[in-house]
């Protein structure tokens, strides 16, 4: 009690001293005030908020917004919006108006000022390049516009395609570590359905709307999953500023630029695992499709599934199915077989040119700035052998699933520029989903799986018999179909990969097949249109069956199939110079052992030529050039015009094995024109053969 009048006191002090000593202060100037000062906070800091342009052609500006505030922009160089914001403030820049004949795309476009002028925005402006429309024969060929080139090879589709190419904005969603480069393509085909392997893109970039040519890339939108996908990127030429790429699925592609620093040193698709997401059957269990497996059918299934479903794949399908065969096997064999002409053509048509370095920029790209697999495609020297699904990364080397040892993860190494081996393969690139197919080709497959492929029953096969051993170059197919089939009985066998139609008249079939060495497995299906409907075989019943042959392996291994009955279409196979003899039906074998292995005048095929230094008549191989050619010589139909396909196979069965497969088509039969060295519509050549050398080039 006190101290508190002395406490009171000293306050009192305080604060009439404070008061006296203000007086006093303030008396200094003359003529103040009493009261405190008002002194006001500190000005709030502001700065400005800009960036570079580039690419923006002369005369023409360009208007960009933030928020409210706008600039318009009329020749490349920095650029900055008149009004400061306050240090923290958001900011979003977006084009506000297009300049006339360009697109332009914002980079760094969003952030928050932080106690400095923002200068990282960046704006490229790409010259819109025109599309058009125009049409594709059945047989191949080119559309050309300003701003892309298809080009459907020979086989890659069943039907007449109409081309159109739009230039679009580019769709929402691609991720903020990828800038769009202009406009996008919207490219589309009248007939999505025909195709039996990809048509080829050579999409054009402005250059000068970008910084560095080495990081682009081209990514497709898929509009079933509203997303982003890789695709596969065959080559770049920065001498025309064009990609060259593949697909079979179209709608918008998009030419895409990135920074080297946002691409991690290591990376792994979030989820994916082998024991999961892969198959619970390897591909070397059984030989499914071909004597080689279900390389690529299995891979881009995989792939498919873990982007497009939320089950294991691992846990989804039985053993149970159409016995022999488990709805697993079938799957991939369908999935196998949609790809069949295009793995057949992997090696010459669809060859990868990036270089290595190149190669592994873009998986590390697609991998972790997409966030999805992609197929590894594994070779020799070069020349594709085997798909697998590649999910990571590190600074190492590339970790993926093999699809011939379940559950386990893989890896190669890769330098920077060279790459490792593994299982004997050195050679490695990537296949996107768009070549595959459509997501709706897929999800039908799926769809059908599921309902366990009932129809399938309806085949009856009553010879050959399962594992019978032939040793003969053919072998009889018999059999019967019944149900819904009957009404539809349009049947088509695939041996080792090569197709061929069978009548199936009221509903009983009998046709020969052609059989080569080793392993044959004959793929039935039925009740499809063959002539509108891809090999995807949408609701086909199918039918597998493997059979064994102890024929020698080939040289040469040509096979000629057509697909109108009653028609007469006949194989030559003439050696090089100085030989220069023919097998054909007149001559069906020459002094070298070439030999045409049967003459087929009716139905729908088949005819085999092969040379084989093997077995017990050996024949030989010539240095030079084979001529691989087909004639219409007659028909009994109503028809006048014939198209089939002829597979040249060499090497059978080696590492350096090729299989390249030729659609034609031939009008008005002949059959007086069928000596060889023949001319005309009812002639077509197929290829030239370096047998020596394991070279084949297809005809234009």
């Amino acid at each position: 009690m006190n101290t508190s009048p002395r406490r009171a006191g000293r306050r009192f002090f305080g604060v009439a001293a404070a008061a006296l000593l203000a007086t006093l202060v303030t008396g200094c100037g003359g003529g103040g005030s009493s009261a405190d000062p008002v002194v006001p906070p500190p000005a709030a800091s502001t700065y400005k908020v800009g960036g570079a342009l580039i690419g923006l052609a002369p005369g023409a500006q360009v208007v960009l917004s933030n928020g409210a505030a706008q600039v318009t922009v009329a020749a490349a160089g920095n650029f900055e919006f008149a009004t400061p914001v306050a240090d923290g403030t958001a900011y979003a820049v977006a084009v506000a108006t297009q300049p006339a004949g360009q697109f332009c795309n914002v980079a760094q476009a969003a952030g928050t000022v932080n106690a400095a002028p923002v200068t990282s925005i960046s704006v490229a402006c790409a010259v819109v390049l025109a599309g058009g429309s125009g049409d594709l024969a059945a047989a191949g060929g080119t559309f050309t516009s300003a701003a892309v080139d298809v080009t459907a090879p020979s086989a890659a589709s069943l039907a007449a395609q109409t081309v159109t190419v739009a230039t679009i904005a580019p769709p929402s969603g691609l991720p903020s570590t990828l800038t769009a480069v202009g406009a996008a393509l919207n490219v589309s085909i009248s007939k999505p359905e025909a195709l039996n392997a990809p048509l080829i893109l050579n999409i054009r970039y402005d250059a000068n709307a970008v910084a560095n040519e080495d990081n682009l890339a081209v990514v497709h939108y898929n509009t079933a999953t509203s997303r982003y996908e890789p695709v596969t990127v065959l080559e770049q030429d920065k001498a025309t500023h064009s990609f060259r790429i593949e697909a079979r699925s179209f709608s918008p592609f998009l030419v895409v630029s990135f920074l080297s620093s946002v691409v991690p040193t290591s990376y792994t698709v979030p989820n994916f695992t082998p024991a999961a997401n892969g198959w619970n059957i390897g591909n070397n269990a059984a030989t499914y499709h071909t004597a080689g497996g279900n390389c690529l059918g299995m891979s881009g299934y995989a792939n498919w599934f873990f982007s497009n479903r939320t089950e294991m794949l691992s846990t989804k399908y039985s053993a149970a199915g159409v016995s022999p065969t488990s709805i697993a096997e079938l799957v991939a064999t369908r999935a196998h077989l949609a790809q069949s002409q295009y793995w057949a053509q992997k090696s010459n048509t669809y060859l990868n040119r990036l270089g290595n370095a190149a190669t592994a920029r873009l998986m590390r790209l697609y991998l972790a700035l997409l966030q999805q697999p992609v197929i590894l495609l594994m070779g020799v020297d070069g020349s594709p052998r085997h798909a697998s699904v590649l999910y990571g990364y590190d600074s190492t080397g590339f970790r993926f699933y093999d699809v011939n040892v379940p559950g386990a993860a893989q890896t190669v190494t890769f330098d920077g520029s060279n790459w490792g081996t593994y299982s004997g393969y050195n050679s490695f690139s990537f296949v996107g989903l768009p070549s595959l197919g459509r997501t709706e080709d897929f999800a039908q497959l799926t769809t059908e799986a599921e309902g366990g492929f009932t129809s399938s029953s309806l085949i009856t096969l009553t010879s050959p018999t399962p594992d019978q051993a032939i040793t003969a170059r053919q072998v009889t197919l018999t059999g019967s179909l019944s149900g819904t089939l009957n009404s539809n009985a349009s049947l088509v066998a695939y041996v080792k990969g090569v197709e061929q139609v069978v009548s199936a008249g009221t509903g009983s079939f009998s046709a020969t097949l052609p059989i080569s060495a080793g392993s044959n497995t004959i793929v039935l299906f039925a009740g499809v249109n063959l002539q509108q409907q891809s090999n995807w075989y949408r609701n086909a019943a199918t039918r597998i069956l493997n059979v064994s042959s102890t024929l020698p392996l080939t040289s040469l291994l040509t096979t000629l199939t057509w697909d109108q009955n009653n028609s007469d279409v006949d194989l030559y196979v003439t050696e090089p110079a100085p030989s220069n003899q023919t097998a054909w039906y007149s001559n069906q074998t020459t002094s070298n052992r070439l030999a045409l292995d049967f003459d087929n005048t009716s139905g729908f095929g088949p005819e085999h030529t092969t040379v084989s230094t093997l077995g017990s008549t050996p024949g030989t191989v010539l240095p030079g050039l084979y001529t691989i050619r087909v004639h219409y010589f007659g028909e009994t139909g109503a028809g006048q015009t014939v198209s089939g396909t002829v597979s040249v196979l060499v090497n059978e069965g080696l590492a350096n094995q090729k299989l390249l497969t030729k659609r034609f088509t031939l009008t008005g039969p002949n059959s007086s024109n069928d000596g060889p060295g023949g001319t005309g519509g009812n002639w077509a050549d197929i290829a030239t053969v370096d047998l020596v050398n394991g070279v084949i080039n297809l005809s234009p």
